[in-house]
């Protein structure tokens, strides 16, 4: 449900930006402050080989700064992040309790962004590093242990697109990534925890 969400959202905001984008030369961009600030939302996915595949909810949220060096040089992204997700359907163990299980997941990224063309539409990808915290709870109701947690903090990449689009004196964007926090710990069974969060927002 939520990849199909993301997928229709992508695809219903990039026609927008095309519209929006009719008319607008290259200056409308030229004039933007070599420092500004964005905000953004939308839906995050876990990767295969999860333990708990099927996501009920997962939402996501992001706010950076984005610095501009000089015209043709990349621009630098520093941000943080914030994610929660629930996973499947909760499930009665043998002694009657029932179990919910929810990951929450912040972290502070540093990206390089490299836009691929000019104009009023401008298509980038992002690279970057990260530091994660996650944190995986299992809820448990009807028992006196009450649940139990594991919580871990470690590096991880953080890479992908998008495409950036003026909306009068602000800027639009609409992009996919890819998280990849590497650790030994969490109900992933592998040596990383990845995630896939799809996001759109505004830039100041």
């Amino acid at each position: 449900m939520l990849r199909s969400v993301a997928r229709g959202g992508f695809v219903a905001l990039c026609a927008t930006a095309v519209l929006q984008g009719q008319g607008m030369g290259a200056s409308d961009y030229e004039g933007a402050s070599r420092v500004q600030f964005g905000i953004g939302g939308g839906a995050i996915v876990p990767r295969t080989r999860a333990r708990f595949q099927e996501v009920l909810t997962g939402a996501t949220g992001q706010a950076f700064l984005l610095v501009r060096f000089a015209p043709g040089l990349p621009a630098l992204r520093i941000g943080a992040d914030y994610s929660r997700m629930t996973f499947g359907d909760p499930v009665a163990g043998a002694t009657g309790s029932i179990y919910g299980t929810t990951r929450s997941q912040f972290g502070g990224i540093m990206s390089v962004r490299f836009e691929l063309s000019q104009g009023p539409v401008r298509p980038y990808l992002l690279a970057g590093l990260g530091a994660f915290s996650i944190r995986d709870e299992i809820e448990v109701r009807g028992s006196l242990a009450g649940g139990s947690a594991i919580s871990t903090t470690d590096f991880g990449l953080d890479g992908g697109g998008g495409i950036a689009f003026r909306l009068g004196r602000i800027t639009g964007f609409v992009e996919t990534r890819i998280q990849n926090v590497y650790t030994k710990e969490g109900f992933i069974n592998t040596k990383s925890i990845q995630a896939f969060p799809v996001t759109f927002g505004l830039i100041f």
